[in-house]
């Protein structure tokens, strides 16, 4: 199969929030790594490689004020009804991050070779995909534990941004960093 790129702000320091939602999550609900945290700005889906150097340009130029987010409450996505990742809403940070998307996303779809999007952004951080074996009845488990959870009080900052594609060893962790930027 064909990797995905996009280009996201990486979320460290996720492991203990990992650690307790693991605690209490169904079985259906397959959790991140840690070092698979991140908050998407531009999503460019299969890309060539010769693209690459294109899009790294456009990531150079990325320059912001490093920030910290907080996390609000754990949603599925893209809807209830076609839940396919839970991801929590932020709380500290949401302006800065939706920010980012639009004043970056479309020129890295560009580069990547990859259509605009005109969607209105919305920053979240997914922490885990209802396991396609249990099929809806997973999501709907995954759904209920969402709804049910308090708050974490998960604070991190922010201050890079990174080109990733798929992990060598997707059982192990999703998602690999291919050059990051340090802002």
């Amino acid at each position: 199969m064909t990797p995905n790129w996009f280009v996201a702000l990486p979320v460290r320091g996720t492991e203990t929030l990992l650690e307790k939602l693991a605690a209490t999550a169904p079985p259906a609900v397959r959790l991140f790594a840690p070092q698979d945290t991140h908050l998407t700005i531009a999503f460019m889906g299969t890309m060539p490689k010769e693209l690459v150097a294109e899009v790294l340009k456009i990531m150079q130029k990325i320059d912001f004020e490093p920030f910290q987010i907080s996390l609000a409450n754990l949603i599925p996505l893209p809807s209830a009804k076609h839940a396919s990742a839970f991801s929590y809403k932020l709380n500290k940070g949401h302006r800065q991050v939706a920010t980012i998307i639009e004043g970056w996303r479309n020129t890295l779809l560009q580069a990547g070779g990859a259509p605009p999007d005109n969607r209105s952004p919305l920053p979240h951080l997914t922490i885990g995909r209802p396991q396609r074996k249990w099929g809806r009845q997973g999501a709907e488990q995954g759904i209920r534990w969402a709804n049910n959870l308090p708050p974490v009080g998960f604070e991190a900052l922010i201050d890079s941004v990174a080109l990733y594609t798929w992990s060598d060893d997707r059982r192990r962790n999703q998602f690999k960093i291919v050059e990051e930027f340090v802002v």
